[in-house]
């Protein structure tokens, strides 16, 4: 079809504790990572940082990254073997599915091309502007929850937790580690997250054991200087 084109797949590895000295914007410093790492030119073809910068704090010196690649093996591989970045290894892991949030009117289930609502809502304060103009900076607000507690886009949302749950049992490859190949390594998955009930069972519980204090109260006079073991009753002596 004229001025259609083919585009790529990538596969997303969130990598953390990037240094910031690293920038994504800069070819050059693309480049250098596929080949201390071993990669091929151009298996790399984005990075981002995850956080926008005018959001760190001061003294900060390393922060989340999104690396895209074009290759799942290699991706596999680096979710295996790790990957050094500016002499700093690290452990990247797979993007996971997430709930769809829309950045226009921050509510959920669709993108900001479908959002019917007319003005901007802002995901930190809920002004009518966007996000990134916000100058409300100390000020929080949820729309979801209409709470006041955190912002629209923090990820310790209660309903963004909800949604991601609902995600998960929609996508069974949330629950694998890796992309999935013919190799039987990368099919392997995470165990399910037991509750505490069935970790530690309420009926073998241990709640009556009386304090150290009490004990030694219990059993007699403490050791005048402060040393071994407390003394016994002279009455235990006879």
């Amino acid at each position: 079809m004229k001025g259609s084109h083919i585009r790529e797949q990538t596969f997303n590895l969130i990598m953390l504790r990037v240094p910031i000295v690293f920038k994504p914007d800069n070819t050059a410093h693309i480049r250098e990572i596929e080949e201390v790492n071993g990669l091929r030119e151009h298996t790399i073809c984005k990075v981002r940082w995850i956080k926008p910068i005018r959001r760190r704090r001061v003294g900060q010196t390393h922060t989340f990254a999104i690396l895209s690649i074009t290759s799942m093996d290699c991706a596999n591989i680096l979710i295996r073997d790790r990957l050094i970045i500016c002499s700093t290894r690290i452990r990247p892991t797979k993007q996971k599915s997430e709930p769809i949030q829309c950045m226009k009117c921050r509510r959920w289930g669709h993108f900001t091309g479908e959002c019917p609502t007319e003005e901007d809502v802002c995901g930190t304060c809920r002004g009518k502007h966007c996000t990134s103009g916000c100058q409300n900076k100390d000020k929080r607000w949820c729309i979801t929850c209409k709470s006041s507690d955190h912002a629209s886009w923090d990820r310790s949302c209660p309903e963004f937790s909800r949604r991601c749950y609902l995600v998960d049992k929609r996508n069974p490859e949330n629950s694998m580690p890796y992309f999935p190949m013919e190799q039987d390594w990368t099919q392997m998955a995470w165990p399910s997250r037991l509750d505490m009930d069935e970790h530690f069972p309420g009926k073998y519980a241990v709640n009556s054991l009386p304090f150290y204090a009490n004990r030694q109260s219990e059993s007699g006079l403490r050791d005048p200087q402060g040393k071994g073991k407390a003394s016994q009753p002279r009455n235990a002596l006879k």
